[in-house]
């Protein structure tokens, strides 16, 4: 791609995907929500960051529950943009909420998510938030929610021995 086409794409699509994360029909947010991660691709990283990363929140925070469960897999493509400190502090909070959704599939999303999170921020200084996240999730009453977190205790024992004994003590 050439300069030129990036500058159509930030001065044509950033606004109309923006507009679509927006609309009133929650079948055009779900369907932006659907490639949502795929646009890191195609958008510069400065773009995402700062204008798609907050749209990417505020769809996380939907009032429609497939809406929410699509971004938990499609946001975390935006990690690698706005690293992690900035990725953590942001999506923590909305984590939390997640994580006590009163719909199974939003918190077996979260569950993901967070799992994928607590991984690849192993290093970060506020990664003990995301930890005890995760291990919230083992108590959740669903076992499916529980049984994302135990498929993935091989990952977890890799990254985070230290979680993976705590989670391993409740078994």
């Amino acid at each position: 791609h050439g300069s030129g086409s990036s500058a159509l794409l930030v001065s044509e699509i950033v606004p109309l995907i923006k507009a679509a994360a927006i609309d009133e029909s929650w079948r055009v947010r779900y369907a932006i929500a659907k490639m949502y991660g795929s646009v890191i691709s195609y958008v510069p990283a400065d773009v995402c960051k700062s204008e798609l990363f907050p749209v990417a929140i505020k769809l996380l925070m939907d009032n429609e529950t497939d809406i929410r469960v699509m971004l938990c897999d499609n946001i975390l493509p935006y990690f690698s943009i706005t690293g992690g400190e900035a990725f953590l502090s942001e999506i923590v909070p909305i984590a939390q909420l997640l994580a006590d959704d009163t719909v199974v599939n939003v918190r077996k999303a979260s569950a993901n998510m967070l799992v994928t999170l607590a991984t690849k921020c192993a290093h970060e200084s506020n990664a003990q938030q995301v930890n005890e996240l995760v291990t919230k999730i083992m108590d959740d009453e669903d076992p499916l929610v529980r049984l994302r977190l135990i498929k993935n205790l091989d990952l977890i024992a890799a990254e985070l021995p230290t979680l993976c004994g705590q989670l391993t003590a409740t078994l």
